[in-house]
């Protein structure tokens, strides 16, 4: 849903000069490296290719690739170790994956085949949609009991009120557990008030 389908690949033949002007054509950051049979074999990042360049010079500028004669190919620079994820792995997997690896992006597979990227940019974006407030609409955060079964309780409260329930999500913060709920409707004060009534410390709510 969030990944990018068109992916730049480039081969382990291709020179330093053609894989910084493919990045500068398409505004992007890493090119996937693929054998002449489209496994993945590794990437090829900014950084890898800055590495290999004197400090002193851009290799993304527009005179940058020309100042160095004789660039090598991406073989020699490529990241061998690459770490994929499966197009039905969830969008927080992919978050995680890059957290913990400290990687910006990730190539996507499904039945071993590359289909796709995704990046930190792509996270970013998907992560804004589901969270931004529109027009008519409250998101709000409050606290979580342990174990607690919350969409249940929720659900009766949007019935009650009246108001929709747009999306839900829950994660850990300094050892607590929060809850982000995102509605829309008239009753949104009712809906608030009852979280509070309910033993729930409601941490803020952000209207639109």
């Amino acid at each position: 849903m969030y990944m990018t389908k068109d992916v730049q690949t480039v081969s382990p033949e291709t020179s330093m000069h053609e894989a910084i002007a493919k990045m500068v054509r398409h505004k992007i950051r890493r090119l996937v490296v693929l054998s002449t049979e489209g496994r993945i074999i590794g990437i090829v990042s900014e950084g890898d290719i800055a590495k290999n360049y004197p400090s002193n010079v851009n290799p993304f500028s527009a005179a940058g690739p020309e100042s160095i004669p004789g660039a090598k190919d991406v073989r020699g620079i490529l990241s061998k170790n690459v770490i994929t994820i499966s197009q039905n792995q969830p969008l927080e997997e992919a978050a995680k994956v890059m957290a913990d690896y400290h990687v910006g992006g990730l190539p996507v597979e499904h039945d071993n085949k590359l289909v796709g990227i995704i990046t930190e940019s792509d996270i970013f974006r998907a992560f804004v949609r589901i969270l931004s407030s529109e027009e008519g609409t409250a998101r709000i955060t409050f606290g979580l009991s342990e174990n607690e079964n919350i969409l249940s309780f929720l659900i009766e409260l949007v019935k009650k009120h009246n108001v929709k329930l747009l999306s839900f999500l829950n994660y850990q913060s300094q050892g607590r557990n929060f809850g982000v709920a995102k509605i829309s409707g008239r009753q949104i004060q009712g809906f608030v008030d009852e979280l509070w009534d309910s033993g729930h410390s409601v941490e803020n709510v952000l209207r639109k």
